[in-house]
């Protein structure tokens, strides 16, 4: 089957992030970058060549093999896993391309990953994301070696710095080895770097051993990848950090770098990590009861807390879920497709974070989960599908010194005629004028994201 290259409703993306992203036809050095942005020479570049090799026959092959996991699970029988099976798919293997075509450990790159579907300069780059991947995420993935040395540098923008930026490290590309809650085991993490006086850090990385910025961190197993995230919660005024990797030392030989060898690889990737994570979503979401959003549980990193689940919505009805946001850096609700892929976020509200809702008189935040607009404002949108994935992260907390027990007020389905009435001074009607703006506001602040505020 050909490789779905236009969703819906990317023909009709907001002019706003055309503009922003058309720049002067040109791409952009990493200096002439406007704050912010990711509209990179080398970021244009890398997707370019993961675009190309989309429609590799090593890789179309591959996904002719990987389908069948899809079509022969249970969620290829409902109307929602048949509708965005494809898609879904395609966004994996996009996923494992961009590792491919990002490699070497003796050129390290730090590539923004795991993103939805965009424009360059009118140059089309699909969907990207899996393993419910977070929207508020700037994701940057950067290959190394436990043999080289490499100096890390970034830069935060005074007054528009992230909600937190962490770094974890991983002896292989998660999907590709072992499997626990979190995904794939870490080798080592940390997060929010001692910054100088103008925003900046340093960080060393000798053979593993991780110094500077007052770090001193020797990891547990042998590094093989580094993912940097910076969280973005105010998505107009909290930036992406400036970020770049070099190695300083010549104890490994660049790879011989060709279309060939990069489908080679993205083909051993896609067909290890399609299973691995299918098998993850059986094992520690759809395990659960449907419907229910189970006590956080605190992360291996030890900078927050999350849980996650499933929800299967009747025609017509909302799933109503109050949280406690406690004193959080960030808390966000992300929806994903029945495949764990995120449902759409830039022209749709398919997640929402704390500075985006609003809240209730207690400080609460309610969410209504539903396929159709139920007229509230905090409204997470599932693209029209009835049934699908929820990740819940509180970032910048202390799990310690809360009880998380009390993090999930309520849980309800409510009928849509019912809603407002329901739920009275929590419920915030939204008319259909005030969601236009809703989402043309998103869209106009994920245009930074993508090519920064000139």
């Amino acid at each position: 089957m050909p490789i779905n290259r236009h969703p819906a409703g990317l023909a009709a993306l907001n002019a706003c992030l055309l503009v922003a992203c058309s720049l002067t036809g040109q791409s952009l050095s990493a200096e002439e970058v406007p704050p912010g942005g990711l509209c990179t020479h080398e970021q244009m570049q890398l997707e370019q060549q993961r675009m190309k090799l989309m429609d590799h026959p090593i890789i179309q092959a591959t996904r002719k093999s990987v389908r069948e996991i899809y079509e022969k699970g249970p969620l290829a029988n409902t109307k929602a896993g048949a509708e965005t099976l494809d898609a879904a798919l395609d966004a994996h293997i996009a996923a494992m391309l961009n590792h491919a075509v990002n490699f070497d450990s003796a050129k390290p790159r730090a590539l923004w990953a795991a993103n939805a579907a965009h424009e360059w300069n009118h140059s089309y780059v699909s969907n990207s994301g899996y393993g419910i991947e977070n929207p508020d995420n700037v994701y940057r993935h950067i290959p190394l070696d436990s043999q080289s040395t490499y100096l890390l540098r970034g830069r935060w923008h005074k007054g528009y710095e992230p909600a937190q930026q962490t770094f974890t490290f991983y002896s292989s590309l998660p999907g590709m080895k072992s499997m626990n809650v979190e995904g794939s085991p870490l080798s080592a993490a940390f997060a929010n770097p001692t910054l100088t006086e103008n925003g900046e850090f340093e960080v060393t990385i000798d053979k593993g051993h991780i110094t500077g910025s007052n770090l001193d961190i020797k990891p547990h197993s042998p590094i093989a990848l580094l993912i940097v995230r910076d969280t973005i919660a105010d998505w107009s005024n909290q930036y992406a950090t400036e970020l770049s990797i070099e190695r300083i030392s010549d104890s490994t030989e660049t790879t011989l770098d060709t279309d060939h060898k990069q489908a080679v690889d993205a083909a051993e990737y896609i067909a290890k990590s399609v299973p691995f994570w299918y098998e993850y979503n059986e094992q520690f979401i759809y395990s659960r009861p449907v419907n229910t959003v189970n006590a956080p549980r605190e992360r291996g990193t030890g900078w927050g807390f999350s849980t996650s689940g499933h929800f299967e919505i009747p025609q017509e009805h909302g799933l109503v879920v109050t949280l406690n946001r406690f004193d959080a850096a960030y808390l966000g609700f992300q929806l994903t497709d029945p495949w764990g892929v995120a449902s759409e976020y830039v022209r749709a509200t398919g997640s929402l974070n704390h500075t985006q809702t609003k809240h209730n008189a207690d400080g609460s935040i309610t969410y209504v989960i539903s396929a159709t607009d139920p007229g509230v404002h905090n409204w997470l949108d599932t693209g029209g599908l009835d049934r699908g994935l929820f990740a819940i992260r509180w970032q910048g907390a202390n799990p310690k010194a809360v009880d998380v027990n009390a993090a999930v007020l309520e849980v309800r389905m409510v009928p849509l005629e019912n809603l407002l009435s329901e739920l009275g001074t929590n419920a915030y009607p939204t008319s259909p004028e005030e969601r236009r703006l809703q989402i043309q506001k998103r869209a106009q602040n994920y245009a930074i994201r993508l090519c920064g505020q000139g």
